[in-house]
């Protein structure tokens, strides 16, 4: 599982890079949806990265596939819904932010959770 944990965080780092410069260099957007796809773009990074430490971490395998499915869920969530919104003009898919958020939250939470219960492997 930690090829697959990790292919996923890096997989999340590469596609973050790739829509930096996008959103840097190509998007002709105003400078308010510049900065929100920005945020997306940072959470992005930040949580692939987490997704490769996680891949590392002593947990048990269990509860590290399914902190690391909640944290591809909640970044999708998160982030895809802002690009979607700013780039594709998706209106309706405007919930999908605070959902992916909240869920980032929660999952933070259980990986604290799990680092003080002895979820380990």
């Amino acid at each position: 599982m930690f090829r697959l944990v990790a292919s996923a965080g890096i997989c999340l780092c590469l596609l973050a890079v790739a829509m930096g410069a996008y959103v840097s260099h190509g998007a002709a957007v105003s400078a308010a949806q510049q900065q929100s796809l920005e945020v997306a773009v940072r959470y992005q990074m930040w949580h692939g990265l987490a997704l490769i430490g996680l891949a590392l971490m002593p947990l048990s395998q269990r509860w590290a596939n399914a902190l690391a499915a909640s944290f591809v869920v909640a970044i999708s969530l998160f982030s895809g819904s802002i690009y979607g919104l700013i780039l594709a003009n998706w209106k309706a898919i405007w919930w999908m932010t605070p959902l992916g958020g909240s869920l980032l939250i929660l999952t933070w939470a259980a990986l604290l959770v799990g680092c003080w219960k002895g979820q380990r492997t």
